[in-house]
């Protein structure tokens, strides 16, 4: 085994909106370019991987280098939020990880990782090969943090049944915010039910923006391999962000997967999603600026072609709408419905 192992990916992709004569894609995050070719991902790992055990320590660590028009979705605030800001205005780098590892040899081994890591917390990630789907959840995007800054500690029991994990964070996607200077606790629990049924409970609090801004959210993720071929995966998640004169923010999200393997080179999916913004303080186009209170549904049905066993096609099909009310978040504003095909490749190296 190599002490370091280095590896990437690039994806890239294209998105035809059928409904539309904007050049965004509304509220669609991270594919949110129309009739446009994006190079989301040219990524790539430095890691030097820690072995669990409860008989030695181990050190180790990542670091992660992202390049694309992903990397606004992804950036740390006082960190990589400025990185090439005036170089392109889609194309930027980011370091979404970079963190050091270390396994304390007690009960079956505690792994900390202190630093700069991805959220433990929901479904889909930011990393392209780990997902089905080409695009987002309103629920990944909009509901949940995408990276911290901190510490945070994990361990397992009963022969892996049960995962746990503590930590200490400065907040959502952030490392330096001038007006808050409280750590945020993340934890969460991960349970192996059967070998093909695992549920996963994670969940954040702290304040947020402001010494008074309280927010919490937690995120449950049951994953049911009903047969070898067929896995059904439901999300649910709630938020709540509390403001100094009492009053509340909510918003919440219900995902479900259907997900089946056709063959050893091709697969299919269907996501049926609801998020519900009720103060509209959570969606918002990173660069369409278009979003608002309401509830956003979503639609996705797609395929997974692995061409070789380095490259992968995702085409898919998804639809939008927005009600409660039905101010149009996409097409410039003008529509709350749309309709949109993409697809893309991923290559690892």
């Amino acid at each position: 085994t190599p002490f370091l192992d280095v590896r990437g990916w690039l994806a890239q992709g294209f998105t035809w909106n059928t409904t539309s004569e904007s050049s965004y894609n509304g509220t669609i995050s991270f594919n949110d370019r129309a009739q446009e070719y994006q190079m989301n991902q040219l990524y790539l790992i430095l890691e030097h991987k820690v072995a669990a055990s409860g008989d030695a320590w181990d050190l180790g660590g990542r670091v992660d280098f992202l390049y694309g028009t992903d990397t606004p979705f992804t950036t740390s605030i006082g960190f990589d939020d400025r990185w090439g800001v005036h170089a392109s205005r889609y194309y930027r780098p980011a370091v979404p990880q970079a963190y050091l590892e270390a396994n304390v040899p007690v009960w079956n081994g505690v792994s900390i990782k202190a630093g700069h890591f991805y959220t433990p917390i929901g479904y889909e990630v930011v990393t392209a090969p780990d997902n089905f789907f080409y695009s987002h959840a309103y629920t990944m995007q909009y509901g949940e943090p995408f990276t911290h800054w901190g510490v945070l500690s994990s361990t397992s029991f009963c022969d892996g049944e049960y995962t746990f994990s503590l930590g200490a964070v400065q907040g959502w996607d952030n490392m330096s915010d001038t007006t808050n200077h409280n750590l945020s606790t993340i934890g969460g629990v991960t349970w192996a039910i059967t070998d093909k049924n695992t549920l996963a409970a994670t969940m954040i609090g702290g304040n947020e923006d402001s010494q008074d801004a309280h927010r919490y959210m937690y995120s449950l993720v049951l994953t049911n391999k009903i047969t070898d071929k067929f896995t059904y995966v439901v999300q649910h998640d709630h938020g709540i962000q509390l403001v100094s004169n009492s009053s509340s923010r909510q918003w919440f999200g219900l995902n479900q997967y259907f997900l089946y393997t056709l063959s050893d080179t091709l697969s299919a999916g269907v996501r049926a999603e609801w998020f519900r913004d009720e103060e509209g303080v959570r969606v918002v186009g990173v660069r369409s600026g278009y979003g608002g209170k309401g509830d956003y549904y979503e639609l996705t049905t797609g395929v997974n072609y692995k061409a070789h066993d380095l490259v992968t096609i995702r085409p898919e099909l998804r639809w939008d709408i927005k009600r409660n009310p039905r101010t149009g978040p996409f097409d410039r504003g003008q529509e709350n419905t749309q309709l949109v095909a993409a697809v893309d490749a991923i290559v690892k190296f």
